[in-house]
């Protein structure tokens, strides 16, 4: 009987999870705290002391109690598709990167990063479309692509096969940028 209670909440809670995201658009910068972002770079640079970076549930869509203490370096690279949506950010950073992929690319490792996922977590295919097609894909056009003019460098990425999709040597790539700028 406990059993199934708990998975019937668990189901409950995955259908309200659903529901937010076909309604709420996390590919919108206001959903960003860049106020947060901008101290913890001025911790790291300026003060050059440590940050204790939130750890953000991406299936619940919450920030937790956990943190990650980021030290100061010499180097810190910061990333994501909404990094360069903040003018205040763009001043703070030596260099800008820009990875151009096509959309089509974009939304196959989309569905490609889902089906990696646990099932129980798993967007259905469906809603998956939908969010991409109403929220993801309109928000990159209005919000992420316009900054790419921000970028000191643009790394073309338009091709697309599940063996090419290493991250690792894409990191590599990226880290080999930032040396050969640091040391010019």
């Amino acid at each position: 009987m406990g059993d199934e209670k708990n998975q019937d909440v668990t189901a409950k809670i995955h259908q309200e999870i659903t529901v937010i995201d076909t309604m709420v658009d996390f590919d919108d910068p206001r959903r960003v705290d860049f106020d947060l972002l901008r101290k913890g770079l001025r911790h790291l640079i300026e003060e050059r002391q440590p940050f204790n970076k939130p750890v953000y549930d991406r299936y619940f869509k919450i920030r937790t109690a956990k943190t990650i203490s980021v030290q100061p370096a010499d180097v810190i690279i910061v990333e994501g598709a909404l990094s360069l949506c903040d003018p205040a950010l763009q001043k703070m950073y030596d260099l800008a990167v820009w990875i151009d992929t096509d959309d089509d690319v974009r939304l196959s490792r989309r569905v490609l990063k889902n089906e990696q996922r646990e099932e129980s977590v798993r967007t259905p295919l469906a809603d998956l479309l939908t969010i991409y097609e109403e929220f993801t894909k309109p928000s990159f056009e209005r919000y992420i692509e316009p900054t790419k003019k921000f970028a000191n460098t643009i790394i073309p990425n338009y091709g697309f096969s599940t063996e090419k999709l290493n991250v690792e040597q894409m990191a590599i790539m990226g880290v080999d940028l930032v040396v050969t700028h640091v040391v010019n």
